[in-house]
């Protein structure tokens, strides 16, 4: 189940030469081995954009099972500065950060 959520998260969105991409490098197969697990998600987080990447790293300070509010988490985000909010979008700081939290959980 796991292989198969990783796997969903990484090809959705993605055009058809990605998913034929995934299909040649044999990961696309039902019987991934658990030490395959590994590379496949390091490919989808080598697909984050770097402010994904560095709030993604920024929950790894967290204990296991810890909860904590999204509100909270996305105001700690902007407290260190890692949400960027596009000039042309016309978003606020919060939307962004919304933004991010959204594409960080699928």
């Amino acid at each position: 189940p796991l292989a198969i959520r990783v796997v969903g998260t990484a090809l959705y969105g993605q055009d058809k030469r990605k998913w034929l991409s995934f299909q040649e490098l044999a990961l696309g197969r039902t019987d991934v081995a658990a030490d395959k697990i590994e590379p496949i998600l390091k490919r989808s987080y080598l697909n984050l954009e770097p402010q994904l990447r560095i709030c993604f790293k920024y929950c790894a300070l967290f204990p296991k099972d810890f909860e904590i509010e999204k509100a909270s988490l996305i105001y700690m985000w902007i407290a260190q500065g890692y949400v960027v909010v596009p000039s042309d979008k016309g978003q606020t700081v919060e939307d962004v950060g919304e933004e991010y939290f959204l594409i960080l959980l699928r």
